[in-house]
């Protein structure tokens, strides 16, 4: 390997964002530790700024800049993706659209190549026979044209694509056909995602017709009307999402909310949950009531302020020892948070939904609260406030 200089800051800002979108916690530690660096445990802080930092010390050591290329090889490392050859190669070419400004580059076998004057990047996957004709060309590189990406950007507002999200940065487009299949950069096939979604995508974990809804979504937005006529509309979304007819064109000012849980007691008879609740689209809202609801969750509607959800918490006690009610919304092992509010002449509601497990433990029954069922349902009815 010739000599190597060091890293600058934005590269290893991209590797740390890179590590942490597709590795958890504990698996960040495992990472380091097989990659020769026992000592480096997260701490449980926010994972790539944790990274971050480890990366920074490594850079900063005499000849620091062959631990990171260490780091960098090691998350390449085919042996790191066995099963997941699509996802190693988009996080390969990631790296190396960085990379290249240092001279250096990723190859098919996960090892830099250090070269003495700048590379001109080939995706691993590019298409060697590409003709001479202008979209050929363009196709025939992994790297997006500038063009495409802002289309892209624009048609999602220059936010990730995914409304419950809707994270402003870093942001990606996504290959919805994967390129290995269709080897073009074709904008109706393609959706902008934050870097953790971006992550989730290539898992699987957000599956290819859930993106081509999202992308819809986006037009329809767009548009002001559905891009498909409205009985294929009402039969692409859950019953419970729609009561009555839907105004299209206030779809992009709805008020839309997201809800966390923030903290639970675990107890046969006391489970507190606390929620934090906050408006990220839509009109605002003034006055707002919400519930916990589910067939082990009877509560009333309770009122809150809507201007004052960053210093409300949300919670009530129930004892999970008595017997289950009836809710059609909400299955008996799961929990729900319901909020309603009027806006534009109809009272609307947004149900979320987390998957609940029950664990007997020795001294205690312990509740596990998963993750969130995503999208929330969305109802409208005319009503008075």
């Amino acid at each position: 390997m010739n000599r190597l200089e060091k890293f600058p800051e934005e590269i290893l800002e991209h590797l740390a964002k890179t590590i942490a979108n597709c590795k958890s916690g504990s698996e960040i530690t495992e990472f380091f530790r097989v990659a020769g660096y026992p000592d480096i445990r997260h701490d449980g802080s926010t994972k790539w700024r944790f990274v971050y930092a480890k990366l920074q010390e490594l850079n900063s050591r005499r000849d620091g800049q062959y631990h990171v290329a260490k780091i960098i090889q090691k998350i390449a490392d085919p042996k790191q993706h066995i099963g997941a050859e699509d996802f190693r190669l988009g996080l390969t070419t990631s790296l190396n659209e960085a990379l290249i400004h240092m001279h250096i580059q990723l190859g098919r076998d996960g090892r830099l190549v250090v070269r003495d004057s700048p590379l001109q990047f080939e995706a691993p996957e590019a298409n060697a026979a590409a003709s001479d004709n202008g979209d050929d060309v363009r196709n025939a590189c992994r790297s997006i044209p500038a063009d495409i990406k802002r289309d892209l950007l624009v048609e999602a507002g220059h936010r990730c694509a995914i409304f419950t999200c809707h994270t402003v940065t870093p942001l990606e487009a996504h290959h919805i056909l994967p390129w290995s299949e269709h080897k073009r950069h074709d904008p109706d096939h393609m959706i902008v995602l934050c870097s953790n979604c971006h992550g989730r995508a290539h898992k699987g974990e957000i599956d290819r017709k859930s993106l081509y809804m999202y992308k819809d979504r986006l037009r329809s937005l767009r548009s002001g009307a559905p891009s498909y006529p409205a009985e294929e509309v009402l039969e692409k979304r859950p019953a419970s999402v729609i009561q009555g007819e839907a105004d299209w064109s206030e779809d992009r000012y709805r008020p839309r909310f997201d809800v966390i849980v923030d903290g639970v007691t675990r107890l046969e008879t006391e489970f507190a949950p606390h929620f934090k609740v906050r408006q990220f689209s839509g009109d605002p809202v003034r006055d707002l009531h919400w519930r916990i609801r589910g067939q082990r969750f009877p509560m009333e509607w309770r009122p809150a302020s809507g201007a004052a959800l960053d210093r409300t918490n949300f919670v009530n006690t129930f004892d999970l020892s008595q017997a289950p009610r009836p809710d059609e919304a909400v299955d008996l092992d799961e929990m729900g948070f319901e909020i309603r509010f009027y806006w534009r002449g109809r009272n609307r509601t947004e149900l979320h939904r987390w998957p609940i497990a029950r664990r007997e433990l020795p001294q205690k029954v312990l509740w596990d609260v998963r993750e969130k069922v995503l999208p929330p349902a969305e109802s409208d009815e005319v009503g008075s406030p």
